[in-house]
């Protein structure tokens, strides 16, 4: 995860920027992103890589929100516009952008590192329990 050191400065527009959204968040997301961007949605799809290059020139935008299954190597990264400030990911990893391309072009990435944390810890308590009380033979 790059840190704070590594990110570059940015100056945010004094009109709405333009996101992209390639995918539907959550509700509560969505609204707080209408309030501060202008928003180029998925309208409740999920848009392929080629879709947010094409939609990131058309409407010069400022950041894309994606996901893991948008994979956003080198080459990609390379033909988004320089009005592409902020690449934001939903997930814990960086594996889908590249990040040295990113650096490099002085494009922000960010994810959300702890989203899954309590959850993997269920998990892992449920399969402790699972094997103490070898509930797979019942």
């Amino acid at each position: 995860m790059p840190g704070k050191e590594d990110a570059p400065s940015m100056s945010i527009p004094k009109s709405k920027a333009v996101v992209i959204l390639a995918f539907s968040p959550p509700s509560e997301v969505l609204r707080n992103l209408k309030e501060k961007f202008r928003l180029i949605d998925s309208s409740g799809t999920s848009l392929s890589t080629a879709e947010i290059l094409q939609l990131a020139v058309e409407h010069q935008a400022y950041g894309l929100m994606v996901s893991t299954e948008h994979r956003l190597g080198g080459e990609k990264i390379s033909a988004l516009p320089s009005s592409v400030k902020v690449i934001a990911t939903s997930s814990v990893g960086f594996d889908h952008p590249d990040r040295p391309s990113a650096k490099a072009r002085g494009i922000i990435l960010t994810n959300t590192p702890s989203v899954l944390s309590e959850d993997t810890a269920n998990l892992g308590f449920l399969l402790l329990l699972n094997v103490s009380r070898r509930a797979r033979e019942y």
